[in-house]
């Protein structure tokens, strides 16, 4: 966290909180899932599931933008790093600067690496961008709805405020 946190500061954004338990409990179930199917490309679940389902299964519901970053076969956290500040995809995610917070979870065993057997650390990196609503992923369909006609009215309502403000200035 202090070595991906060293990055954002280096590219002045705001350090990535890591407050949210359920985001740090969402990362280290993809470090265990990931270490019976190591796929570093697609972030698919072991069940055929897309990876962010494992956010609403550890209470993360209040996000507009999620991301994740995997990283196997490094000896040491600064080697994990450099590793993703070098590939695009990796590295939009650290330095996201609409990210607020970050879940971190280690596994440490065996695993797959493509056909190759592993022993050593799968890191799991889960990003959130924090929101006070719920994301719609994580709504069924009526909840859903009844969100966004919720938002259009606060939005409507502010507007209308601002107008009337606008007025007597």
């Amino acid at each position: 966290m202090r070595l991906v946190n060293a990055e954002r500061a280096a590219e002045d954004l705001p350090a990535l909180k890591t407050t949210k338990t359920g985001l740090h409990a969402a990362a280290k179930v993809r470090a265990n899932e990931s270490a019976a199917k190591f796929d570093i490309v697609e972030h698919m679940r072991p069940n055929g599931k897309i990876w962010h389902t494992v956010l609403k299964e550890n209470k993360v519901v209040k996000y507009s933008a999620a991301g994740e970053t995997l990283a196997a076969g490094y000896d040491t956290p600064a080697e994990v790093v450099a590793a993703w500040m070098d590939n695009a995809q990796d590295r939009t995610n650290l330095l996201h600067e609409e990210f607020t917070h970050m879940g971190v979870g280690i596994y440490e065993g065996e695993f797959q690496l493509g056909d190759d057997p592993q022993q050593g650390y799968i890191i799991a990196l889960q990003f959130i961008q924090e929101s006070k609503y719920r994301h719609p992923d994580t709504l069924n369909p009526a909840e859903a709805f009844l969100q966004s006609i919720w938002i259009s009215v606060i939005k409507s309502w502010n507007g209308m405020i601002n107008g009337i403000v606008g007025i007597f200035k």
